[in-house]
């Protein structure tokens, strides 16, 4: 199998402590076509030792300079060879049947690009299992707010990398994988499997009130983009209505609330390979909040324009949003 099937990347800094769990962890793979690529990030501790041990002419050792974890995926991503990219962290526990299992899953479902699974995650003296949706059309609207992969569950075909002009954003230091996956969804369909495949170990420093901040940061910046792509046809003017629409409802006036509206539907139609009902249902939601945020008499305002909803989704309950927009005071 001089081919491998699937390219395990695993990028390193000073993982002495469970890099050894973590390269073995792929070793007892019960499926078998795979190469590891483990990149050192320029580790201070045992770390390039560590895996220097390993002799298994399927795992390809890199020790480069601290660069950031960014940067060597996207060197794992480049020399990898294999038809399937499976990511995986320096401290994390692969159970032995994950890469079978999602394999498996993107060879039956050729439409899904990305899909990433369940984990059991370690915190301290605590565990528990982060679940998050697993249907495509589910994943999309997710991303509006949250991140809906767990990084390092994560399997993406190496022909939809390729699509994008760059791999990870180089200069984010915190949510690369939530952009990402952003930009993913322009053009691609992600899954999870309702499965835990890995043990996901969280640190003191991954939750710290810097990092947080630098989160939230660049959250903001991912949406924005997020909604750039999705009315990437309309004017600028027409995409910062848009994130107000998602996030700050307040900044929108009379008509602009429903000139968004119109034009965020459209946009959302043109994803064919996603469930235009369960969008269309994530918008009517949407719209809904964004109304009732005024007071009832500043809503009433917008009664007249009412019958649109009709026309804007003939296939749903139109009446039963205006009943709950202009109806009742809650």
């Amino acid at each position: 199998m001089d081919q491998p099937l699937v390219s395990v990347i695993m990028p390193a800094h000073n993982a002495e402590k469970y890099i050894a769990e973590a390269i073995e962890s792929i070793v007892a793979q019960t499926y078998k076509n795979w190469e590891l690529i483990v990149i050192d990030d320029g580790s201070s501790d045992n770390t390039p030792a560590i895996i220097n041990n390993y002799h298994d002419k399927r795992i390809k050792i890199l020790l480069e300079s601290n660069a950031g974890q960014s940067i060597q995926m996207n060197k794992g991503i480049a020399i990898a060879k294999g038809k399937y990219i499976a990511i995986a962290h320096a401290d994390d526990i692969n159970y032995c049947e994950r890469l079978n299992e999602q394999v498996n899953f993107l060879n039956q479902n050729q439409q899904i690009d990305l899909c990433g699974t369940f984990a059991k995650i370690l915190l301290e003296n605590t565990t528990g299992i982060r679940t998050h949706s697993t249907s495509s059309s589910d994943c999309y609207i997710s991303l509006f707010y949250s991140n809906p992969l767990i990084h390092p569950t994560v399997m993406i075909r190496k022909t939809t990398f390729e699509k994008l002009p760059f791999f990870y954003q180089s200069d984010y230091k915190a949510s690369e994988d939530y952009d990402l996956w952003v930009r993913l969804a322009d053009f691609s369909q992600m899954a999870n499997l309702d499965k835990v495949l890995i043990d996901y170990r969280m640190h003191e420093s991954s939750n710290s009130s810097l990092r947080k901040i630098e989160e939230q940061i660049l959250e903001k910046r991912i949406r924005l983009k997020l909604v750039k792509l999705l009315l990437k046809t309309e004017k600028r003017s027409i995409q910062l209505e848009g994130y107000y629409f998602f996030y700050l409802y307040n900044k929108l006036s009379f008509l602009s609330i429903w000139r968004v509206l119109f034009r965020i539907k459209k946009s959302f139609e043109v994803k064919t390979y996603l469930d235009i009902s369960v969008l269309h249902k994530f918008l009517e939601q949407k719209f809904i909040v964004c109304l009732k945020q005024k007071p009832y008499c500043l809503r009433l305002i917008h009664a007249p324009l009412a019958p649109l909803l009709f026309i804007i989704f003939p296939n749903s309950n139109a009446w039963q949003m205006i009943k709950t927009l202009f109806f009742s005071k809650s």
